[in-house]
């Protein structure tokens, strides 16, 4: 990934953040977690955000074995009910580091998830990363 692609997928995920701070906060949230990997392996220190149609993002960070949970608000955990984008980002290196993860799954994300109002929220990405082709990751339940 050049400079100027990880400058643009790192401003079209920090755009959608941006967005969604403006959004009225009283939405319905759920607990939400899972784990993210990479080719295999967790995903240490990546963010992943889901993005309901319309309303505020929800973050999480995932910890050195990939598990993540959803925060909503300072005050308030989870994630919004409904249908989600989800993208996940992760710098090499620190903060000017290269983007690690492939634009279809943060900037061009191809990832979703259904949060449900009642039930296991648990939303699980096996992300593939290989130079010469594009993986593909379903969010398993």
């Amino acid at each position: 990934m050049t400079l100027k692609d990880f400058s643009f997928a790192r401003g079209g995920v920090l755009a959608a953040l941006v967005l969604s701070l403006g959004c009225s906060s009283n939405s319905e949230t759920v607990p939400v977690h899972g784990h993210v990997l990479l080719n295999g392996k967790p995903l240490a220190n990546a963010e992943i955000i889901f993005q309901p149609e319309g309303k505020r993002a929800s973050i999480g960070q995932t910890n050195k074995e990939g598990y993540y949970e959803l925060t909503f608000t300072a005050m308030q955990e989870g994630g919004v009910v409904g249908l989600n984008r989800v993208m996940i980002t992760k710098e090499a290196g620190g903060p000017d580091g290269d983007e690690m993860i492939p634009r279809q799954y943060n900037v061009d994300t191809e990832l979703t998830a259904d949060v449900v109002e009642s039930g296991d929220n648990e939303f699980n990405f096996d992300l593939k990363s290989d130079r010469k082709t594009r993986g593909v990751a379903r969010a398993k339940k």
